[in-house]
């Protein structure tokens, strides 16, 4: 067996090796998606079957701020803010965001939903149609990842005509 050959060998290995970490990874992404829609699908659900939603008065107890792109790709700051609230003589701390400027100390009017353990939580999921979308494009692109993993693979193994020792015209010997 010539060098070529030998390196041709390694190449074909490396190529596998690096398809199947790309399956895999592909792999635990759809897996991760799958969960954190489920996960998501059940903050959403728990809002959604409150029977008991109200506004309260929360005291802000620290803030962050932050900043994202809005769909305009415009960057768009918001205030991640714990909060301190009280529900029927309890207490309670949670986060959350504020789309205008909050300091430690305001007191700022917050919904609170009873959650199906009977606390009362901020909401973090009050849409549906946001969840599903990112699930589904999360899940195209994890998929995709699967079926280029896959496609590697098979480009990367040889060919039988290679082994059987037929040429490219298909006849053996030929090309030796």
């Amino acid at each position: 067996m010539g060098k070529k050959e030998e390196r041709r060998k390694q190449e074909r290995k490396e190529s596998i090796r690096m398809a199947i970490i790309a399956g895999v990874v592909a792999l635990l992404l759809i897996v991760g998606g799958i969960i954190g829609y489920f996960w998501i699908k059940s903050k959403y659900n728990d809002y959604a079957d409150s029977k008991d939603t109200r506004t309260v008065d929360a005291e802000v107890l620290s803030v962050e701020v932050h900043s994202r792109k809005n769909e305009w790709d415009t960057k768009v700051f918001y205030w991640k803010a714990q909060v301190a609230y009280s529900v029927d003589g309890n207490e309670y701390k949670d986060e959350k965001e504020f789309s205008s400027e909050v300091k430690k100390g305001d007191i700022k009017k917050i919904e609170v939903y009873q959650n199906s353990k009977g606390e009362y939580r901020v909401p973090t999921v009050v849409s549906e149609t946001g969840t599903q979308l990112t699930a589904w494009i999360f899940l195209g692109v994890s998929g995709f990842g699967v079926l280029v993993g896959i496609a590697a693979i098979l480009i990367a193994l040889p060919n039988n005509d290679q082994k059987s020792g037929k040429g490219k015209n298909g006849n053996k010997g030929a090309g030796k």
